[in-house]
This record gives structure tokens, sequence and C-alpha cells, in this order.
């Protein structure tokens, strides 16, 4: 064989050795920790980013919203109920009927009878649940709501405007629901105007339309929009004043103004003032769908009013924490009218 042949041959065989080596130590450096030379770092493979953990918006508070003893967001774990959630965030919770029946918040319990009776209610995004806190089960975003209080006057508080924009986004969202905001002559232009501040808080199908009182009776969620000299004439909302009471409501519209009530149902003034306004929440009493009135003393306190809902992002709950409200120069005013005494 000559000579530039066995050359090579050598040098394959010297590259095919090299390789070789270069396998081993590559196998070696990844089955056995060693030092990094100094100014290296090792870079570990990160795990793949679990999904955040779901959240509920955990409120307490006392005297129709008047005082705030709690106010978080919440991890909700998998068929959580409402019971669930306040035991797990607050320590002194006590409970009868196997859990059903809350009797004691924050060492806050149960006192008296009949009219003097005090005790805790719960709602879930902007409306009195109708299920036991043991037996509603919490999802992802929903609004908890605590609130210690007479039942002198509204022993059914079955809606509230502090959780806005629920309840409307929830309609929507369940039961393919249209909201519909209904205007009283004049007010058409801003009753299109509320139904697209809706629309924007993902509430779904909003349609505005003239006053219509067959839609009155509708199975659907309800905005009605006019000053209160209009909305007295409706025999639907008088209708709705007679069950006061029952419905929460704690202020009626009437040809003079905005007669407001305490936490007890006494009168307490009646607005007549140029640019006041309202925003009421209540339930339908036959169809038991949401139902808000938007009014004010005059044009511009409707105005006012309506204004409540147009929010942007940065405020999150922009009514928190209102059952209801009056509007008088910018200066928003929790209705019920609750005594200072009651909230010590």
């Amino acid at each position: 064989m000559k000579r530039k042949e066995w050359l090579t041959i050598a040098m394959v065989c010297v590259f095919l050795l090299a390789a070789a080596v270069g396998l081993y130590q590559y196998r070696e450096a990844q089955t056995n920790e060693r030092p990094l030379p100094q100014g290296q770092t090792s870079v570990t493979p990160q795990p793949d980013k679990q999904p955040e953990q779901p959240i509920a918006h955990l409120w307490i508070t006392r005297d129709f919203g008047a005082s705030t003893l709690l106010d978080e967001q919440v991890p909700i774990g998998q068929a959580e109920t409402v019971s669930d959630l306040l035991q797990d965030t607050v320590d002194e919770v006590e409970t009868s009927y196997n859990g059903s029946f809350v009797q004691s918040i924050m060492g806050i319990g149960s006192t008296g009878s009949g009219e003097q009776k005090q005790d805790w209610f719960y709602y879930v995004n902007g409306k009195a649940a109708e299920v036991a806190a043991t037996e509603y089960t919490v999802k992802a975003g929903d609004v908890v709501w605590w609130d210690y209080h007479s039942w002198k006057y509204a022993i059914n508080t079955p809606a509230q405007i502090g959780a806005y924009p629920h309840p409307f986004v929830d309609a929507a969202a369940e039961a393919a629901q249209t909201a519909v905001v209904m205007a009283s002559p004049g007010y058409e232009a801003l009753a299109r105007q509320t139904a697209a501040w809706l629309t924007a808080h993902k509430a779904g199908q909003v349609k505005q339309i003239a006053w219509n009182d067959e839609e009155l009776q509708a199975a659907h969620p309800l905005i009605l929009v006019g000053d209160s000299k209009a909305l007295a004439n409706s025999a639907f909302l008088r209708s709705l004043w007679e069950q006061k009471q029952q419905l929460g409501l704690f202020a009626e519209l009437t040809a003079d103004g905005i007669r407001t009530f305490d936490q007890y149902g006494k009168p307490r003034k009646v607005w007549t003032s140029g640019g006041t306004g309202t925003l009421l929440a209540t339930i339908h009493p036959a169809t038991r769908q949401p139902l808000w009135i938007v009014s004010g003393t005059d044009r511009q306190g409707v105005e006012n009013a309506a204004a409540l809902l147009r929010t942007d992002e940065a405020e999150q709950w922009p009514l928190q924490p209102y059952f209801s409200v009056v509007l008088n120069q910018q200066q928003k005013i929790q209705l019920p009218i609750v005594d200072k005494e009651v909230q010590q």
C-alpha cells in the first residue's frame, strides 16, 4: 500500500477517535453535575405557566353598606360555595341549621326580634340570592356581598347598584337575554347613550326603546330613564311604590321630586332642587329580572344619574357599596339614609 494511502487511513482513524471521545464527553456532561466556569450561569428550564387561580370579590358591610368591614379579592376552589368562601376568609363566623344560616360574622351577630331584629343578608352580583349560602356555588368574577342590617322596613332587599356592571353582564352571559333601556318621551338620546355604556361593559345585547307599557311586563333586564314627574305618572311604577317595602326601594318618584326614606322606612326628605338625580335598583315583581330606575328632578338630574353608569376600566366598582343613591351637586348620598348612631 502506498504511503499516501496509509496517511489517509490514519487521518480517518484519528477523526473517528476524536468524534467518539467528543460524544462520550458530551454524554457525561449531560448526566453529571459539574461546576461551571467562573462568570457562567446555568439556565434552568422553566415549567409551563400555570393558569391564574380564579378569584371572587368578597365584601362585608353593615347598615346597608354604610360601613365597610372587609373588601378583598379571594381565590376560589372547585365547587366552593358562598358559605365556604366566607369561612375560608373570615375567622369569626358562626352558623346554624347545618351551616345554611349565618348568625355572626366578625363578632357581629343576630339580635332582637320582630321589627327590631338585625341579621346578615347576602347578595351575589347585585342581587339577593334565593338559596342558602351553602347551596350557591361561586364563579370566577362573582361579587359576594354580606350586609348586616335591620328587618324593620326592608325585610327584603332584592337588588343593589353597588356591584355594577353586574347584574346586566350576568343576565346577558347566562341567559343570552337582551337588556332593554326604556325612555320616557324626550329622553331617547340619553337612553341610547346608556345602552352604549352597558354594551361597552360586555353586557351582551342592549337595545333602547321608547316607552311601552307592554314591554314593562316582558322578561328581560330593564332600565327605565326619565324625570320624576314623567315616571310618577306610570301606573306600573306607582304599583312599585305600593310594594316598596317588599322591593327594597328607598326612594319614591313624585310629581314634586324624589322622596327618600331611612333604614326604618321613615320619610326623610323630598328633593326638589334642580340637578338632583337618583339611581334605584330592584327586581321586577313578576319576571324577577333586574329593574333599575334612572331619574331626577329635571333633565340635568336625570343626566347626572345616568352618568354614574358611564365608567372606565379603572373604576371596577364605581358604585360600591351603595344599595341605591341620590346625587346632588355631584355628591353621592347613600340610600337608605342611615342615622350616624346606627353605624357605631
